[in-house]
C-alpha cells in the first residue's frame, strides 16, 4: 500500500478525492493527500506494473515494434534484424537468460509481425 501512496503522491498514478474528481497533482497538497486515496485509476497502475515486471511483456511486443518503425529503424535496411530484435526484446523484457529471448520473442517470430504491420 505504501508504494500505491507514494506513486499517488508523486503524480505517477493519478487518484480520486471525495467528492469522485481526479486529483490535479499540481494542485495536492499533502493536507488533502492525508486522507489517503480511496480509488485510483486502474490504467496508471497497469503502466507502472508492466514498467517494473521481470516477466516478459508478449502484449507490448506489436505496440514496441509499430513505435520502432515509426521511429524509422527499418530491418533490414538502416538496422539489421539481430539488434532490432534485441531492442523489442529489451523494451518488453522478452529475455529468459542472456542472449536467449522468450517464448515470442525470436528473431523469426518478430520478423513475421513486422511483414505483418507493414502489409
Amino acid at each position: 500500500m505504501m508504494t500505491l501512496y507514494g506513486l499517488c503522491a508523486t503524480g505517477d498514478v493519478r487518484w480520486f478525492d471525495d467528492s469522485g474528481e481526479i486529483v490535479d497533482e499540481d494542485a495536492a497538497t499533502i493536507a488533502a493527500f492525508a486522507a489517503k486515496p480511496v480509488f485510483i485509476v486502474a490504467d496508471d497502475v497497469r503502466h507502472w506494473l508492466v514498467e517494473w515486471s521481470p516477466d516478459p511483456q508478449p502484449k507490448r511486443r506489436e505496440q514496441v515494434i509499430q513505435t520502432l518503425l515509426a521511429e524509422g529503424l527499418n530491418p533490414p535496411r538502416n538496422i539489421q534484424w539481430k539488434p532490432f530484435c534485441d531492442l523489442v526484446c529489451n523494451k518488453c523484457n522478452g529475455w529468459l537468460g542472456p542472449g536467449k529471448p522468450a517464448h515470442g520473442f525470436g528473431e523469426k517470430q518478430i520478423m513475421r509481425i513486422v511483414k505483418e504491420l507493414r502489409a
